[in-house]
């Protein structure tokens, strides 16, 4: 059983605010220091200065990144940069995007959600997490008490009983409709119907809810609503989410590939005949004459009744096959990389993948390829992008997936709505 609730969000005041492209901003985890400058340079009320605020060196335990956001949103609330809705909402939030010359359209509802401990079972996760990034998110929620940016969660919704009752929205001329740099197109209606709101409640209620993105972002809201809950304050226990139906023809999931570098135990023809006794190997030539698209459709055909992966080497290119296990098994291709492959054969612990200190992962295949035809990386794993019925059936036996296993793209901006806690 999950609970979702209307709140009184935080927008961006349009008569302060002429162009929200320059005021939102990418996830905080996929911002580097250099694009993190430029969304600083962007506006100086862009997002990242609460959700992603600037390190210096002189900082202190009394003046730090966490410090200075909690002081520069009670400053914009003052200067009603950001203005807070007059009643409690739930918006209707429609996202359109193109990937590889397709055009689509991803529809959710933002809402806030009852944060629950996994055990409960109306949350569900997917991947694995990691304690310092937990730990900053922690402190910046305990500083400014506000969620600048929504987790991306996912319900089973076969019959589209949320669609079919809030898409008479788009027949209204939105409350926010405007272009971002990356030429995705956002449009917001606000529903305010106090019926309407129950109805849509009532019908979320069966619902499991699938952490698609944000899970530190989740786990630091339930510790913090438990703090809170101890020290006896209550009101605190939900969080912003963004949630899109796990059937919208609009959800799209893209594979993380995996390269490998720097792993001086590796010796390429030892590892190539450990690969040949327990999986099959097509070679497809050099890479540098690889037709990429051509390998990727075949690879996706093979994917579909058996693990595979394609590996670039500086000398060959092979597809790799296992049929020694169904389809129907809980792993998938991804895990069965990282324990058959990363683990075993080349001997990384879990330990250095989590760190990244062997690996990069990249969306695209072109690159991946590159980056061993230059001569910047040992190995390159091409993968298929996870199926997301057997994604949600691994989440649901309690099995984390490796990091960086799911890509749901595009991701979620921040900066479009925040939810204040207090």
């Amino acid at each position: 059983m999950s609970i979702i609730y209307p709140f009184t969000g935080l927008r961006y005041n349009p008569q302060k605010i002429d162009s929200l492209s320059k005021v939102i901003a990418p996830p905080y985890d996929v911002i580097g220091s250099e694009e993190q400058e430029q969304l600083y340079q962007a506006s100086s009320y862009n997002i990242i200065r609460l959700e992603y605020s600037k390190e210096t060196s002189e900082d202190t335990w009394e003046n730090n990144r966490y410090t200075r956001a909690a002081s520069d949103l009670h400053r914009w609330l003052e200067e009603r940069i950001l203005i807070q809705e007059d009643q409690p909402v739930f918006y209707w939030y429609e996202q359109q995007f193109s990937w590889e010359e397709n055009n689509y359209c991803r529809d959710g509802l933002i809402a806030t959600l009852k944060t629950e401990p996994y055990e409960s079972n109306s949350v569900i996760p997917h991947e694995e997490t990691l304690s310092k990034p937990k730990e900053d998110r922690l402190q910046l929620l305990r500083h400014g008490k506000t969620n600048f940016s929504p987790i991306f969660g996912l319900y089973p919704d076969r019959e589209n009983k949320i669609e079919n009752r809030c898409s008479f929205m788009k027949n209204y001329k939105p409350e926010i409709d405007f272009y971002d740099s990356n030429h995705q197109r956002h449009r917001l209606w606000l529903i305010k119907d106090p019926s309407l709101q129950k109805e849509i409640q009532s019908i979320f209620e069966p619902f499991t809810v699938f952490i698609a993105d944000g899970h530190h972002r989740y786990e630091t809201a339930l510790k913090f609503s438990q703090e809170m809950a101890a020290s006896g304050k209550t009101g605190y226990d939900h969080v912003l989410a963004v949630l899109v139906n796990l059937y919208s023809p609009g959800l799209l999931i893209l594979p993380t590939h995996r390269v490998l570098y720097h792993v001086p135990q590796l010796d390429m023809p030892d590892f190539i005949g450990s690969l040949k006794n327990e999986f099959e190997l097509e070679e497809w030539g050099n890479p540098q004459e690889l037709y990429l698209n051509k390998f990727l459709e075949y690879l996706q055909q093979k994917g579909q009744d058996c693990f595979a992966f394609g590996m670039a080497t500086p000398e060959n290119v092979y597809l790799c096959k296992q049929y020694n296990n169904s389809r129907a098994s809980e792993k998938l291709d991804v895990t069965w990389l990282q324990e058959k492959v990363l683990e075993e054969k080349i001997g990384l612990t879990q330990d250095s993948i989590k760190s990244g200190q062997n690996l990069l992962y990249t969306r695209s295949a072109r690159e991946a390829l590159d980056l061993v035809v230059k001569g910047q990386a040992q190995v390159s794993f091409l993968l298929n992008p996870p199926g997301i019925n057997q994604t949600i059936q691994m989440a649901q036996t309690s099995d984390r997936l490796p990091q960086k296993s799911t890509y749901f793209f595009p991701k979620l901006i921040s900066g479009l709505v925040l939810n204040k806690l207090d």
